[in-house]
């Protein structure tokens, strides 16, 4: 199952990508996230190696996802896979520089296994939505510019 979203936002893409890559702010502007932590590994700021720990909210449950970041483009790409986790996905954050911003795409491709298969239907509206909402807030997040205040 894959998720796409796309947003415009207007900001210069050196700004959004820095913002998108501080894994310890996600729960800002996602509100699947509810937590985000740094795992201790050789690599120490986001690039390939680097790994994450995300507390999520997926249907009524909490569940701990462990991510490493497999591709790393600076200000471009962003790439990581859970290697830990009851939900195998691959997420990625894409950007693109505009005349007057930046164009962030977001997808994550999900295999759903065990006792959420059955429910992939629900799972797949429901993450569509969910990818809008955080979008739309991290759109409204860093055009604020109220981020700097943290």
């Amino acid at each position: 199952m894959r998720v796409k979203k796309s947003v415009v936002i207007n900001q210069p893409i050196a700004e959004v990508f820095e913002y998108v890559s501080n894994f310890s702010q996600t729960r800002i502007w996602s509100g699947a996230v509810l937590a985000s932590q740094p795992v201790e590994t050789e690599a120490t700021q986001p690039g390939v190696g680097y790994c994450y720990k995300n507390l999520v909210k997926f249907l009524d449950r909490q569940l701990e996802l462990t991510y490493q970041i497999i591709e790393y483009q600076p200000n471009l790409l962003i790439t990581a896979k859970t290697i830990a986790g009851l939900l195998p996905s691959l997420v990625c954050y894409n950007s693109d520089p505009l005349a007057v911003g930046t164009l962030l795409t977001y997808q994550q491709e999900i295999g759903l296994i065990g006792l959420f298969k059955p429910f992939e239907a629900i799972i797949y509206k429901s993450l569509d939505r969910q990818a809008e909402q955080d979008l739309t807030t991290l759109k409204d997040w860093l055009e604020s510019r109220l981020y700097s205040l943290l």
